[in-house]
């Protein structure tokens, strides 16, 4: 699955993101010599070797637990934590630290109820409203940056965003 070597962009220490290495230590899949490779940051880090062997214990690190998610790809722990925890707990009956990634992934792709209510919360969140207000010019760059920090994934929001709107005006429906 995972080969030794390639490229492993993480999210590790991001958002609120708890370390990968820090937390397999804690469920003793890696010893403590191994923490600092599975710890690495940014571009640069790469799949230490076994992480096919580990790989279970891998997809509930928080690296991989809070990938983009729903439908405005929420990412992070500190953003699942303020914009979808309490509607898992809501609308499930556990939060995010007591479901496990594919109960979560679950809960968000099947229950209109939570991933609705995330992301209404997560576009009421403060500076997001006034971003939005200007997507009446069809300006969607403002919003992207709002929810990543970064101008790369503003330019390929505001691309999205553009396709959609695009596609949907486009659209006919016919109801029967």
């Amino acid at each position: 699955m995972f080969e030794s070597g390639p490229r492993k962009d993480s999210y590790n220490g991001i958002i609120g993101n708890k370390l990968a290495g820090d937390q397999l230590l804690a469920v003793g899949a890696i010893t403590e010599d191994q923490k600092a490779a599975w710890n690495a940051k940014g571009k640069n880090a790469v799949w230490p070797d076994g992480a096919d062997d580990i790989i279970d214990k891998v997809r509930e690190c928080d690296f991989y637990k809070f990938r983009g998610h729903g439908l405005n790809q929420l990412t992070g722990r500190g953003n699942y934590d303020a914009h979808m925890n309490k509607f898992l707990k809501q609308y499930c009956g556990r939060g995010m630290d007591e479901m496990t990634m594919a109960e979560m992934e679950d809960a968000i792709q099947n229950k209109p109820e939570v991933y609705l209510a995330s992301f209404k919360s997560f576009f009421s969140k403060p500076g997001m409203k006034d971003a939005m207000g200007t997507t009446n010019d069809g300006e969607f760059y403002k919003v992207g940056k709002i929810n990543s920090g970064g101008d790369q994934y503003a330019a390929l929001f505001e691309w999205r965003c553009k396709t959609l709107l695009d596609a949907m005006t486009q659209a006919t429906f016919e109801f029967r």
